[in-house]
């Protein structure tokens, strides 16, 4: 019963956020990461004119695979 009142009056003061919340803030900082690193090819072809197709497909491949791994899924393919 204390613990209850106990959050209960922290939930009052504002002192807690929703789980819901959290997650869905942190869905959409890591959704924007993913967007970051994933441009990160485009901006290597244009800022290194040196590169290859095939080398930026292969940077591409490997940012990919990283985010597959850390994902657990699929990385996509936009």
């Amino acid at each position: 019963l204390a613990d209850q009142v106990e959050l209960r009056n922290a939930s009052l003061r504002g002192e807690l956020v929703k789980a819901d919340d959290v997650t869905r803030e942190w869905a959409d900082v890591l959704r924007g990461l993913r967007s970051q690193l994933l441009a990160i090819p485009s901006r290597l072809r244009a800022d290194l004119g040196h590169l290859t197709a095939a080398d930026v497909t292969t940077i591409d491949r490997a940012l990919r695979d990283v985010l597959t791994e850390i994902g657990g899924g699929d990385a996509g393919t936009d």
